[in-house]
């Protein structure tokens, strides 16, 4: 929650700082944190996985303060706070405990409003194994679905098949480096790859406050309209923990934004 690139707001800590820690932005980032992203690592299958959430001393204390408290149940979970210039230079001194532990260490990047099925993690350690052989290696488990979440605008469910998107792309880095060394699709253009398109492995939001989608228009290539069985399947099987947020209720269908008859409703708070 502290860097980006040029052309983002800027690079310098205080610039940067003042546009990402206003109210507004925070009260949406922690509303998918808190409902998306920490849910869908909480309810892995597989829980033998460890989880860094890096943030900024720029941050405001009492979101620290928040923050440390949600991940505190999420055993092998670690705030940290870190000045360091880059993000990959911030995970070198936990990579290099992670990596004295083990042999075989595969990365992850995940971001505070995406999320991941709860089956992502076991079909990441079966996939590592396929490529065992390999020093080093990349993998995509990249189908999934997207949804469309702006202001003022219905929201809409797609089905997304997106080859080394940064939503759970996992790599086995050669010590010394991050994840973060190489872009998302750099990885697959570096490293010997692996895509597994035979689940439904990540959930997307290009929403309003999105670093990355400026706004509604036209449909990515990738994603395509499913219909509402094959969706219900999807959620249940691989998100449950979506469940609370009914994204099939009207909105995703075009119709009003409103509840039915004793339904609970849950959404992102307004900027």
């Amino acid at each position: 929650m502290r860097w980006r690139k040029k052309g983002h707001g800027g690079t310098d800590a205080e610039t940067v700082a003042a546009a990402l820690y206003t109210e507004a932005r925070m009260a949406r980032r922690f509303w998918s944190f808190e409902h998306i992203t920490l849910p869908s690592l909480m309810n892995q299958t597989d829980k033998e996985f460890l989880f860094v959430l890096l943030t900024s001393p720029e941050m405001p204390r009492h979101h620290q303060d928040r923050l440390a408290a949600l991940i505190a149940p999420l055993p092998g979970a670690t705030l940290l706070v870190s000045d360091a210039p880059s993000v990959e230079e911030a995970l070198l001194e936990p990579l290099d405990a992670f990596n004295a532990t083990t042999d075989h260490l595969v990365q992850l990047r995940l971001d505070d409003d995406d999320g991941i099925s709860v089956n992502f993690i076991a079909r990441l350690r079966e996939n590592a194994r396929k490529m065992a052989g390999f020093k080093t290696y990349a993998i995509s488990q990249c189908r999934g679905l997207t949804l469309h979440n702006w202001d003022g605008a219905p929201r809409a469910l797609r089905m997304t098949h997106l080859p080394f998107v940064g939503i759970g792309t996992a790599a086995r880095m050669p010590r010394g480096l991050s994840i973060f060394h190489f872009s998302h699709v750099g990885l697959s253009r570096n490293l010997p790859s692996l895509q597994d398109p035979r689940d439904v492995n990540f959930f997307h939001q290009r929403w309003t406050g999105s670093d990355t989608d400026k706004g509604p228009g036209i449909n990515r290539k990738a994603e395509r309209e499913a219909g509402e069985q094959e969706l219900r399947r999807a959620l249940r099987k691989e998100f449950p923990y979506l469940a609370p947020l009914n994204l099939l209720g009207p909105e995703t269908r075009g119709g009003a934004d409103r509840p039915r008859d004793g339904e609970t409703r849950t959404a992102p708070p307004a900027a």
